[in-house]
Formats: C-alpha cells, sequence, structure tokens
C-alpha cells in the first residue's frame, strides 16, 4: 500500500498547477475584402478622382464634338466670317494696334476655286471717336480692341454667299476689315493718349496697311485679278480715302480695282439751328487722331492752307482726289446722318414738320449736286434711293432697297459691267410721297 500510495503522490505532484481564466469579451470586425493597404478614407478619394476623371473625358469629348458640329455649320452655310486676329510679331513691327493695344483683326470667308483670285474687302461701319474720353469708352469694346470682337460675323447682302441675293460675288474670297480703330482707318498717332490710366493707340492708318500687308503675304489676294474694296458709313469714308493707297499695294496681277462707297455721303450742311454738326465732328476726329500727317491725306491738304486743311476728311471734298472709279450707294433721307447730324429723327414717319422739311430738303439738294460732280468724270457711279436708310451694301436691302426700276445691286452690277444705265440710277422722291413706296422695302 506505501509503495502504490507513492506513485499516485508522485503523479500529483508532476501535474501542473490549475490556470485560472479572466472572462473577456469578443470583438468583432468588418470583414477586410480588400488589400490591407486600402483603407476606407482612401476607397472614397479614389472613387471621387475616378469619377471626375470620366466626367472630364465626356466634357472634352463633347466639347470636341460641339467643335466639330459648329465648324461644319459655318461650312456648310457659308454665311459666316470667321475672325482672325494678327499675330503680335506680325502687327506690333508695324505698329498696328487697335484703340487698346490689340492686334488688328478681320473676318474671313474663302471663296470657291473659280474665283479664287477674286477679292471682295469690306470695311465696317462704326462712326467715330472725336474726343479722349469717347476713345477710352470705345476701347472696351468691339470698336476698340480685337479681344472683345465676336468670333464670327453674318455675311449678308454683298457679303452674301447666296447666289440668289449677290449673283455678282457670291463666289469670291471676302475679308471684312474689323473696324476697332475710331478714325475710318486714316489715324496717324505716333504716341500713344493716356486716358484714366490707359494707353490708347491712334492709329488706323497702320491699321488698314497692316491689314493688306497681312493678306497679300497670307492668302492669294498676292495674286488677285479683281479687288472690290467697300465700305459702310465711317467704312465708306476709309474706302474712299484709302482707294488710291491701296492700288500702291496691290500686286501688278490686279487687273481691275473698283471703289463702293455706302451711306458716306456726309455732307456739310447746317441743322434747323445753323450748326454744322457733321463739320464740327469730322474736324475734331481730324485733330485727335493726327490726320495732318497721313499720307492719304497729303495730296489734298497740300493745296490748302493751314487752317482748312481738315476740310479733305469731308468726302464732298476729297472724292475729287481719287483716281480709282467709285461707286456710291446713298439715301437721300440718310436716317443716321439726319438723326446724329441734324436732329431729325421724322424721316421714318414721314410726318417731318415744315422746319424739318426745309432742312431736308436742302441737304437733298445737296447730295444732288455733289452726284453730278461725281458722274462728271465719266468713270464713277450713282445709286441714290428717296427711301429712308442708311446703310445697304452689308445688309438684306442690298438687293430690294430701290430707285426707280432698279435694286442697289443691279445698278452696282451694271457699272461694273459698263452699262451706262447703271452709272446714274437717281430718284428723288418728296420724303412724305415716298413713305408708302419704301414701306416694302424694311
Amino acid at each position: 500500500m506505501e509503495f502504490g500510495q507513492r506513485e499516485s503522490d508522485e503523479a500529483l505532484l508532476q501535474k501542473p498547477p490549475a490556470m485560472t481564466f479572466k472572462f473577456a469579451p469578443t470583438r468583432l470586425s468588418r470583414p477586410n475584402f480588400l488589400p490591407p493597404i486600402v483603407c476606407s478614407r482612401r476607397l472614397y478619394i479614389q472613387i471621387t478622382l475616378a469619377i471626375m476623371l470620366v466626367a472630364i473625358v465626356v466634357i472634352v469629348r463633347a466639347l470636341s464634338n460641339m467643335r466639330v458640329v459648329f465648324v461644319q455649320f459655318h461650312n456648310e452655310s457659308d454665311t459666316d466670317g470667321e475672325l482672325v486676329i494678327l499675330p503680335e510679331d506680325f502687327s506690333a513691327p508695324r505698329g498696328a494696334y487697335c484703340l487698346d493695344g490689340s492686334p488688328p483683326a478681320f473676318y474671313l470667308r474663302h471663296g470657291e476655286i473659280s474665283a479664287e483670285n477674286n477679292w471682295l474687302l469690306h470695311l465696317q461701319s462704326g462712326g467715330w471717336c472725336v474726343s479722349p474720353t469717347d476713345c477710352y469708352h470705345r476701347s472696351f469694346t468691339e470698336l476698340g480692341s480685337s479681344q472683345s470682337a465676336h468670333t464670327s460675323a453674318l455675311f449678308e447682302g454683298i457679303l452674301s454667299s447666296d447666289e440668289r441675293v449677290n449673283p455678282d460675288f457670291f463666289t469670291w474670297n471676302t475679308a471684312q476689315f474689323l473696324y476697332c480703330d475710331g478714325s475710318s482707318f486714316t489715324g496717324n498717332k505716333s504716341g500713344v493718349l493716356d486716358v484714366q490710366s490707359r494707353q490708347l493707340y491712334l492709329r488706323g492708318g497702320a491699321v488698314f496697311e497692316t491689314l493688306i500687308e497681312y493678306l497679300l503675304s497670307h492668302t492669294s489676294l498676292a495674286t488677285a485679278h479683281h479687288v472690290i474694296l467697300a465700305g459702310s458709313s465711317a467704312g465708306g469714308l476709309a474706302a474712299l480715302l484709302q482707294a488710291d493707297r491701296l492700288r500702291e499695294k496691290l500686286p501688278s496681277s490686279v487687273k481691275t480695282l473698283h471703289v463702293l462707297v455706302d451711306g458716306s455721303l456726309f455732307v456739310d450742311q447746317p441743322d434747323a439751328n445753323q450748326q454744322h454738326v457733321m463739320a464740327e465732328m469730322l474736324h475734331n476726329t481730324y485733330n485727335l487722331h493726327n490726320l495732318r500727317e497721313s499720307l492719304v491725306l497729303k495730296e489734298c491738304t497740300g493745296n490748302l492752307p493751314e487752317q482748312v486743311r481738315w476740310r479733305c476728311f469731308l468726302p464732298e471734298v476729297f472724292y475729287k482726289h481719287v483716281f480709282t472709279p467709285m461707286f456710291f450707294v446713298n439715301s437721300l433721307y440718310d436716317t443716321w446722318y439726319s438723326s446724329a447730324t441734324l436732329s431729325i429723327s421724322c424721316t421714318r414717319a414721314g410726318l417731318c414738320p415744315p422746319r424739318n422739311m426745309q432742312v431736308l430738303d436742302r441737304v437733298k439738294q445737296a447730295i444732288l449736286q455733289h452726284s453730278q460732280d461725281l458722274l462728271a468724270s465719266g468713270k464713277n457711279g450713282v445709286f441714290l434711293t428717296s427711301c429712308p436708310a442708311h446703310t445697304m451694301l452689308p445688309n438684306p436691302r442690298f438687293n430690294s432697297m430701290k430707285a426707280g426700276q432698279l435694286t442697289s445691286q443691279d445698278a452696282i452690277s451694271m457699272w461694273l459691267k459698263h452699262n451706262k444705265k447703271g452709272y446714274n440710277v437717281s430718284e428723288s422722291i418728296d420724303l412724305n410721297d415716298s413713305a408708302h413706296y419704301c414701306k416694302l422695302f424694311y
């Protein structure tokens, strides 16, 4: 018994002591489906970035498609001119700037291959800036800055590519110069004009010549055969002033150059208060833009005393010095001229009081007299309608406004073809009597 007892005691001594356990709650964790390196916050960021990337790709593709549609629309419609802003390294060495210092620009529509060497150049309307403050405010608009210009311009009337509207020029290369200098493309101020801490450039002459030089070096104008220089309102005065200068710059390949002056017979006549508003407007422009140094005016100014040389900026004075054949399109009751320089706004109603009618009749007679002087050269032509209007060439009135049985489109076409019936197309009707006749043309 002692031996058995000893074995059992030894066995007990060899057993490890009893272990005591403390209760601890079980911790549950979310299943880990992603690699440990990706935490939930990083996952949200990655998803957000992925969504943004996809959105950017979609937007870029949409814009690309829109651009293709936009370009196709213009190519297919052939109604618009696309804005071309001259490179600064081309315009800056020539000192050519818009009022705000931006480069000159033009709207361009290439014509058909059959008319590759035919060019129509059109100068926009837009009045003049006659004071530093006027030029300052103008410099923030497309009348003073190529940076503010629309990317395209609707080409209508004589600029149209529709054969029904514009049968003579619908296939031609067409360029419309952005009017951003305020001086009828004639300014010649070498320095800058500081107005309210803004530097203004009054260099319209350099703008015109630089635009011509750019077209000569980058387009088929360098091999042109036939060129039309047209302008409306202030642009018409510019076409008149720049006609012979353009002839000097064009290549020897040019066979014909003709000028179309639209809504620009700004005669020096007093208003009802005996104020010469038109003359004062052009006189102020002449002084502000330093036109006394303008190359295009020198032949005219050289024959006049200093105090009256500014009058060369008047169409009725300057046209006598132009060699290039010209065709004038004008209303005998010009709506802009009447309201802006005569303070008469009743031309469309046909119910002007007698005092205003006397002023309008005096202006009409002055225009008719100047037209006879224009025709005396044997090479010029006129289209004078009694229908109240301002410009006609770049708008739908081009082939609807009539004088007698002919529209301005008819008359210009006949003049270019040397048909004598198109040289003098005039219809002088009393304003009140013409109201009913003309309402069909608006």
